[in-house]
């Protein structure tokens, strides 16, 4: 399982993995969207105004899934059945998986 802390900023749900080369790292394209849709409902009113943690996995089952849907010249597109949500993530996934899954488990937690 693979951890990352997420915060809201310049529109959008961001990242820094600095272990990886990687600040700032925004999600887009439907993406960011997933992430403020599964925060409110779990009856976060402006979760944008705190920093959650993004656990993940190619593996282990969590509460959410992320589908495969497509591959694009930089990213692929995966779908939420959950939430019947589609987003796209960047191609520096492949720093975090050795090659792109078909699926990725994934939950929030609010950093207290």
């Amino acid at each position: 399982m693979k951890q990352i802390i997420i915060y809201w900023e310049r529109g959008a749900w961001r990242f820094d993995e600095l272990s990886l080369g990687i600040k700032k790292e925004p999600f887009v394209l439907g993406s960011s969207e997933i992430i403020t849709e599964i925060l409110h409902s779990r009856g976060f009113v402006h979760p944008q105004a705190k920093k959650y943690k993004l656990t993940f996995s190619a593996r282990n089952r969590l509460p959410y899934t992320a589908k495969w849907v497509r591959e694009d010249d930089e990213g692929n597109w995966y779908t939420c059945p959950e939430l019947d949500m589609e987003g796209w993530l960047r191609g520096k996934l492949d720093k975090f998986f050795r090659k792109t899954p078909k699926t990725i488990f994934f939950d929030l937690k609010e950093i207290e």
